[in-house]
């Protein structure tokens, strides 16, 4: 954020443009956005401001920034405020965003040293996440409410009780990092509970940061619960119908989707992981690391028995079947032949063959 010393004073500008040669209504009208925009980059100082406030400054950085990039970053940063402030935008951001406790644990154990680098893996899910939450805020700040309905529909939040089953149960007792991702968020759903002055100022800010945590809450459940299927398999009840067993193996299929999106999507996640904890684990035997590799190797069998759609069979199955000659039609079947007439009916042919076919007239 630029300072207001690097700006000349309001009434300097005037004075510059008419040495210039410029005419006094172009030099009022530069003066006064000078002003407009000394007046923009002090409220950004101030930090408790209403939501309406935030719209409009970021509406007008937002137009000055086509001009002026340098104003881009601001705009940008105001965006993310109002991010902050929806709730929407909060419960988006909870569903795409990974699970980086274990980087956000060696942060707060030094902060004055710098904290290891988050792997490459996990950060660009990070980048992916923040690019989605940012359109969708533009766009519900920009007019454009179908377009922010569209992106919010495609990433529902986590609907499911907070109950932990019994594969998340079994992962978070075997996985550290995920029993302090557990306890963190209880942590912070009572801070942020407590008395404060940012909520209190901008009940906004409240209501989004509960909502987050709440899906957040819902989605590291169904992490736990997709990892806990991974790494600890449940066998198949014996009295369990033959019928419905597939069914049962698909639900760890579903659960892994909800987690991280896709099947494809998770690979990534745990690789990145994995590789964290090798480099930064917090326990030199690397038990959370060998956790997450046995539950990634059940991920890897996972994807490889469902066998994708090859598309290039498909167009050359589709170009034999059209390069075949078409079959001959089959001949219609013949007419049946009329029925005889009945002997009752002969007679009576007979009988108008000898009479005449008109009364009264004799051949």
């Amino acid at each position: 954020m630029r300072a207001l010393s690097d700006f000349p004073p309001p009434s300097v500008v005037p004075l510059a443009l008419r040495a210039a040669g410029q005419d006094a209504s172009t030099a009022e009208l530069i003066a006064a956005t000078g002003q407009n925009v000394t007046a923009l980059l002090d409220r950004l100082e101030n930090p408790y401001r209403s939501h309406g406030e935030l719209v409009d400054d970021w509406h007008a950085l937002q137009a000055l920034a086509a001009d002026v990039p340098a104003f881009t970053g601001t705009a940008d940063w105001l965006l993310d405020q109002i991010a902050l402030r929806d709730a929407f935008a909060q419960r988006l951001r909870d569903v795409l965003e990974p699970d980086i406790t274990d980087h956000l644990h060696h942060q707060a154990a030094s902060p004055q040293a710098p904290a290891p680098a988050l792997d490459e893996q996990r950060a660009a899910h990070l980048a992916q996440a923040h690019a989605t939450v940012r359109a969708y805020t533009a766009a519900s700040y920009s007019g454009r409410p179908q377009e922010a309905r569209r992106i919010r529909d495609a990433f529902p939040a986590p609907a499911r009780a907070l109950t932990a089953s019994g594969p998340a149960t079994a992962w978070r007792r075997a996985s550290t990092t995920a029993q302090r991702a557990v306890e963190d968020l209880a942590e912070q759903r009572a801070a942020t509970l407590d008395d404060d002055a940012d909520y209190l100022a901008d009940p906004r800010l409240l209501h989004a940061r509960i909502a987050y945590l709440s899906a957040r809450h819902g989605q590291v459940h169904a992490l736990h619960d997709a990892l806990g299927r991974l790494a600890f398999p449940t066998e198949h009840p014996a009295a369990l119908p033959a019928a419905v067993v597939p069914v049962a193996a698909a639900q760890t299929d579903r659960r892994l989707i909800e987690a991280f999106g896709t099947l494809d999507r998770a690979l990534p996640a745990l690789d990145g992981q994995i590789t964290y904890q090798r480099q930064h684990g917090p326990d030199a035997s690397g038990t959370e690391a060998d956790l997450l590799t046995t539950a990634r190797t059940a991920l890897d069998r996972l994807t490889t028995a469902v066998v994708p759609l090859d598309e290039n069979e498909i167009r050359a199955r589709l170009q034999q079947a059209m390069a075949r000659p078409a079959p001959l039609p089959e001949p219609a079947p013949a007419a049946p032949a009329p029925a005889a007439p009945a002997a009752h009916h002969e007679t009576h042919i007979q009988a108008q063959a000898a009479g005449p076919s008109t009364p009264g007239i004799h051949r």
